[in-house]
């Protein structure tokens, strides 16, 4: 017999044992009510359904936590007269930090998970999307935060991070992630940091950043980034390279 079959009777089961167990009391059988009644509260223990928290179970059947944003980030490259397109998910985890005052960097800690976004070309460098605004991690989730539903009319840090989690669709902002050239995929010190406005520079006449279009999705998260970028298996020494700011493993990959 199965559970769910089981759990379909269970009122019918607790009814019938209440009345023996008050038949037994009638007829002075007191131990025996006890033992019914007793019998009784376990099979419901046991068949009674577990209760559903409806966010934490979309969470688990997503994968996505009942705290957190998950997004794509989609960017396009002109490159040698066609377009390119590849997209990374990404996601932002929310918490409060204990104060309940208006919504600052202070009072959440938004934690990123995700890896860049590499472009690689036949004839050319490669071209690393960083989760970073001037270098900063921090810039970059503010960034996807305020263009995924996070309002500055939110009275509460509360508030401001169910802004953010309860987004659904496109997230609209004007903001541009750092971009990096990378001349061999293998050695770091290929590594130099492009402005978007400079790809021509080093993708050759014609490249241009044509758009960064990000969503949120229940899509997995992206994590092919250290097959594709083997400097990153060694964990370089990014630091003694002459570049500013400053580059670490991290900004490539945090928290995968």
């Amino acid at each position: 017999m199965s559970l769910d079959l089981l759990q379909a009777w269970l009122p019918s089961l607790l009814a019938g044992m209440c009345a023996a167990a008050v038949w037994f009391l009638i007829r002075r059988s007191t131990a025996l009510a006890l033992a019914v009644g007793a019998l009784g509260l376990s099979v419901a223990v046991f068949l009674t359904p577990p209760a559903r928290d409806l966010l934490t179970n979309e969470a688990d059947a997503s994968g996505v936590p009942s705290n957190a944003v998950r997004f794509r980030v989609e960017v396009s490259l002109l490159f040698d007269g066609e377009l390119v397109t590849r997209n990374v998910v990404q996601q932002i985890v929310l918490q409060n930090r204990g104060g309940s005052g208006l919504p600052n960097i202070t009072g959440v800690d938004s934690r990123l998970s995700g890896q860049a976004l590499l472009f690689t070309f036949t004839d050319g460098p490669a071209i690393a999307v960083l989760p970073t605004i001037e270098g900063e991690t921090h810039r970059y989730t503010q960034a996807i935060e305020a263009a995924c539903g996070g309002t500055g009319s939110a009275k509460t840090t509360d508030e401001y991070i169910q802004s953010v989690i309860r987004h659904r669709g496109e997230c609209r902002g004007d903001w541009m992630p750092d971009l990096l050239s990378i001349a061999d995929v293998s050695d770091p010190a290929s590594i130099r940091w492009v402005k978007p406005a400079d790809l021509a520079s080093v993708l050759g006449a014609g490249a241009r950043l044509v758009s960064v279009r990000v969503s949120t999705t229940d899509e997995p998260l992206t994590r092919d980034l250290e097959a594709a970028l083997p400097m990153l298996a060694s964990n370089p020494d990014f630091a003694r390279l002459d570049l500013r700011p400053r580059l670490h493993r991290d900004l490539f990959i945090s928290r995968l």
